[in-house]
């Protein structure tokens, strides 16, 4: 499976250029020799598409559902061209970790800690943060320059959904205190049979 962000173009059925048809067809000829392709149907607007829901953090599980990682459902997509992920420090208290989760290109996590979350590309965890069951979509990439999602020393994030370029300031708690949580201007949502809730944070978001 190949991912395409969708624009009005290819929503409308409009057929890409000869330059980039060229380049897909290259694709899928290494795809043949690599003997990954299965199927080559062609591009689909989103509207003939299935809608497929996640339950929790399945994904970051030994053997989810749904296996990015192809053993069943063989998914690629376009890369960013970001760094491979850097873990850093090592010392008590202060060593960069990540447990039952999934960690993408272009992230360092330095000194920090991350549990059962998933982190997209370009994002900072600085020393003593801690990511609990949330997940990150990173930051972006622009004519070769990085918009860094950024975690400063102490933060806590616990079930939290954070989307790109996202500077969050030392210190700050993230999905801890509902209250609060509402009176920086962000929406959270309960969680069913007890206490905690689900926190959004929009993107280019600055606390």
């Amino acid at each position: 499976m190949i991912l395409v962000k969708a624009n009005k173009e290819s929503e409308a059925g409009v057929m890409p250029g000869k330059e980039l048809l060229a380049a897909m067809g290259n694709f899928n000829e290494e795809l043949l020799r690599a003997g990954v392709l299965l199927a080559a149907d062609g591009l689909q607007p989103s509207a003939k598409a299935a809608r497929v829901r996640f339950s929790g953090l399945d994904l970051v599980r030994p053997s989810p559902a749904f296996n990015v990682y192809g053993e069943n459902f063989p998914s690629f997509s376009s890369p960013g061209e970001f760094p491979p992920a850097k873990f850093v420090h090592e010392a008590p208290g202060r060593t960069g970790t990540a447990l039952n989760s999934i960690v993408a290109d272009g992230v360092i996590v330095s000194g920090s800690t991350v549990r059962s979350s998933i982190i997209g590309c370009g994002v900072y965890l600085h020393s003593y943060s801690v990511v609990e069951a949330s997940v990150l979509f990173g930051g972006s990439m622009h004519g070769g320059y990085v918009t860094e999602t950024d975690i400063g020393r102490h933060c806590r994030i616990r079930n939290a959904i954070i989307d790109k370029n996202v500077h969050l300031s030392e210190g700050t708690s993230i999905g801890y205190d509902r209250a609060e949580d509402e009176r920086r201007g962000l929406r959270t949502v309960p969680i069913a049979g007890g206490d905690d809730h689900i926190v959004v944070v929009p993107k280019d978001f600055v606390l």
